[in-house]
């Protein structure tokens, strides 16, 4: 909107890093469009609402750095299980919570600050971590290095119940071998297809708890999804290719 309405001579190339989901969003993309040239989108699922604002639209895959070891599944699990992210409510924590009050002897750590205006709801995960189904079972972290804490956890959580664009949270836990379920909708569904990582439905708390708890309870699948998740990542996630294909796509495409 700034270039359209600044009259800015040279139109734009858009770095689409968020999936339009809401009408909101798309009224904005409406009024910015004749200042937009071309859109490079980071996960095939976003670039759809794009293109269908009739917006010439190509993809360019987000990437992390693939470590040269992964993390050793642990099998009995030591049923811990985890979430990185802003503390707001599109991300699903009230969903996971409610799904971990429905497992056995699961423990929960949330790593991450709010947003600024989310601080009510950040109280809100608080107070619901203190209930008797959850009591002593939640951990809050606050900032964190994610590799760091990912590699103590059985299994790594992005309970969004908006689409993301691509989670680099998850690319981050399947790089080192730590296995994903992730709800099914946005880039989340790209990332963990294929068998890459496990798929539930979005805002689904009993399904959620069954996952987790059949993973728990199967070395054996938490394996395969280790396996699945860090070749995915070698082959279409590694930033030693995917950024400088990103600068490419950006400057010349």
């Amino acid at each position: 909107p700034v270039i359209r309405l600044g009259r800015v001579p040279q139109r734009a190339t858009w770095l689409v890093h968020d999936t339009l989901s809401s009408t909101k969003q798309r009224i904005v993309v409406r009024i910015a469009k004749p200042g937009i040239r071309r859109a490079v989108a980071v996960s095939g699922p976003t670039s759809l609402p794009v293109l269908s604002l009739g917006i010439p639209t190509s993809v360019s895959r987000l990437g992390v750095v693939v470590p040269p070891e992964v993390t050793e599944v642990r099998s009995p699990a030591r049923r811990v299980v985890g979430i990185i992210g802003s503390l707001t409510p599109w991300k699903g924590h009230l969903v996971l919570m409610d799904a971990i009050a429905r497992t056995v002897d699961v423990q929960l750590e949330i790593a991450g600050l709010p947003f600024p205006g989310d601080e009510m709801y950040a109280q809100v995960l608080r107070e619901r971590a203190q209930q008797p189904d959850l009591a002593g079972r939640v951990t809050f972290l606050g900032y964190v290095d994610s590799l760091a804490t990912i590699k103590g956890w059985d299994i790594a959580i992005s309970a969004s119940t908006s689409p993301e664009a691509g989670p680099l949270v998850a690319l981050e836990a399947m790089s080192i071998g730590v296995p994903v379920v992730g709800t099914d909708l946005g880039g989340t569904s790209e990332l963990l297809g294929d068998g890459a990582g496990s798929l539930v439905e979005p805002s689904d708390s009993v399904e959620l708890a069954a996952e987790i708890t059949r993973l728990l309870e199967d070395g054996s699948a938490r394996s395969e999804l280790s396996r699945i998740g860090r070749r995915k990542v070698e082959d279409r996630y590694d930033i030693q290719k995917n950024l400088p294909a990103l600068l490419k796509e950006l400057i010349d495409g």
